[in-house]
């Protein structure tokens, strides 16, 4: 369909010599410069015949998005990004090529790509961990492959339109998450050798040991954000071409004024150290493609060890974060006020103060229900079967109530106080079906542990171990692919169906674990070796 790939505008948008267009009257174009940096610029190079012969509104459509039009150059790969391809490929072969010959040097396991594999592979802690991770990075891939697909429009009421609804419950997976990273927080701080002690010593060591988890976690993020952040800038609807950027409201989204207000220093490494909010407040949303998720993630999961370490094992620990519950439900509910009301929705969002209130509800349930005091739940099968039924209950009844009532509320108001306590109190069912089915997990590896079945244990988790490996770089990578899918390769919109969602959803994720096993290959897998064996 798309048989004018890599021509220039015709000249009913822009006249032969790159003066102002006939139709519009607009400005004289910037120079090439401003057409290599302006994306929507460079998307109306690949209209269709079809186009072409409709007047100046497409040419409005564009110019008057970017402040300019002219002469547009063909998508070509950019020598300095293919030179930095190949210094990221490099080391990462001629390691590999060793070790394959036999070579045993230290330094070579820092890029070998054996090595790597290897520690794919290796478990970092419980199957039920990796599995939770597993599932919620399908469910976000599936959420967005709804979400920002191209489909055909769609009566009210259909199916398609039920579908499209289904997002609504997408927030819980970010609740998922967060329960899975404060249990794994917990987890490290009880292991801590901060944990134990007390006194003036505490009170000089503490401030240290947390600065110093921050900085491990932030190293590492790092990599992969600075990588993809690169490639948000400089690549996509750069080099990499996105057609329909001016059909999709979200791709002139991303790759328009976000990317623009991105690009500004200030916000770009506020964006990259992942401390926007703190710099530019709540009100602010991070503007650098999927980052603002990471950053809330990375400042509970500090917040976490920060108050698990100061308040210990004793009996503070128990009931400080049930008290701190509605300061952080009030604290929440005064930023929100100066948001939108879709953006101010209680469960919604990825803001620190936004995931706060259910961490809290999450240390909560962790400290009142140790494992010692819930393994009788799983001795017997009677039993565990009906706490597993109970805490899938509980999630599901969150998910209708949040489809049916919370959306329902916030149409075009925003939310009362009242109603700001009572969705964050409504995070309990589904905190407390997570945290359940965590610890039915746990106790069946501990069980099978006991009865000598390791071995197969090992076996049939090493595929989720990988897979939960490379979640962070599917999650971090996976928008990215689907916008080129979407902007370059989908000539015609799908209709919006069962199976055309399960098989995007599905084509998505397979594409999206290729290029996040080969950006952990590349960047990820070797600075974390420079880091344990230079730094930390």
């Amino acid at each position: 369909m798309w048989e004018g790939r890599g021509r220039s505008v015709d000249s009913a948008l822009v006249d032969a010599e790159g003066a102002r267009p006939t139709d519009s009257g607009l400005v004289q174009q910037a120079g090439p410069a401003f057409e290599r940096e302006s994306p929507l610029v460079a998307a109306a190079s690949f209209i269709s015949p079809a186009h072409e012969t409709v007047s100046g509104s497409l040419g409005l459509r564009a110019c008057d998005f970017v402040y300019s039009c002219g002469v547009l150059s063909m998508w070509t790969p950019n020598a300095a990004h293919c030179n930095l391809l190949l210094a990221l490929l490099l080391p990462m072969s001629v390691c590999g090529l060793l070790t394959a010959c036999g070579g045993s040097w230290p330094w070579l396991q820092i890029f070998s790509p054996q090595q790597h594999f290897r520690d794919l592979a290796r478990s970092r802690g419980s199957i039920s961990m990796d599995v939770c991770r597993v599932l919620c990075t399908v469910a976000v891939v599936s959420c967005h492959a709804l979400v920002r697909g191209r489909w055909r429009d769609f009566p009210d009421g259909s199916t398609a339109d039920f579908l499209r609804k289904s997002d609504r419950i997408y927030p819980r997976v970010q609740t998922t998450f967060l329960v899975l990273a404060v249990t794994l927080c917990t987890e490290k701080v009880s292991k801590h050798p901060l944990g134990s002690e007390r006194g003036w010593r505490f009170l000089l060591r503490w401030p240290i040991a947390v600065l110093r988890y921050a900085l491990r976690r932030l190293a590492t993020l790092l990599p992969l954000v600075l990588l993809w952040t690169y490639a948000y800038l400089h690549i996509w609807a750069a080099d990499l071409p996105l057609n329909h950027i001016l059909d999709l409201d979200h791709l002139r989204d991303w790759y328009g004024h976000r990317k623009a207000n991105c690009s500004r220093t200030p916000r770009l490494w506020s964006s990259v150290l992942l401390v926007h909010g703190l710099v530019f407040g709540h009100s602010q949303s991070n503007l650098c493609h999927n980052l603002s998720a990471f950053e809330g993630m990375w400042h509970v999961d500090v917040a976490v060890f920060a108050m698990a370490t100061l308040l210990g094992s004793g009996r503070a620990a128990s009931w400080i974060p049930p008290l701190l519950w509605p300061l952080a439900v009030g604290m929440h509910y005064m930023a929100a006020g100066e948001l939108s009301a879709h953006k101010s929705h209680p469960v919604a969002g990825h803001r620190f103060l936004q995931l706060w209130p259910s961490a809290l509800l999450t240390i909560v349930l962790l400290r009142w229900l140790p494992p010692r005091r819930t393994k009788f739940l799983f001795r017997r099968s009677l039993t565990a079967e009906a706490v597993c039924l109970l805490a899938v209950l509980s999630i599901v009844a969150t998910a209708v109530h949040d489809w049916k009532y919370i959306y329902s509320k916030l149409a075009y108001t925003k939310p009362s106080w009242e109603f700001f306590c009572y969705a964050h109190f409504m995070d309990l069912p589904h905190v407390l079906g997570v945290f359940l089915l965590l610890r039915w997990g746990d106790q069946g590896a501990a069980d099978d542990e006991s009865t000598k079945a390791t071995e197969q244990v090992e076996s049939q988790g090493n595929l989720f171990h990988v897979l939960a490996r490379l979640c962070f770089g599917v999650t971090i990578a996976h928008i990215f692919v689907i916008d080129f899918v979407v902007g370059f390769l989908h000539d015609e919109p799908l209709e919006l169906t069962v199976v055309n969602l399960l098989g995007s959803a599905f084509s998505y994720l397979v594409l999206s674990l290729g290029v996040a096993l080969s950006a952990h290959l590349t960047v990820a897998a070797p600075c974390s070796k420079l880091l344990q064996r230079f730094v930390f």
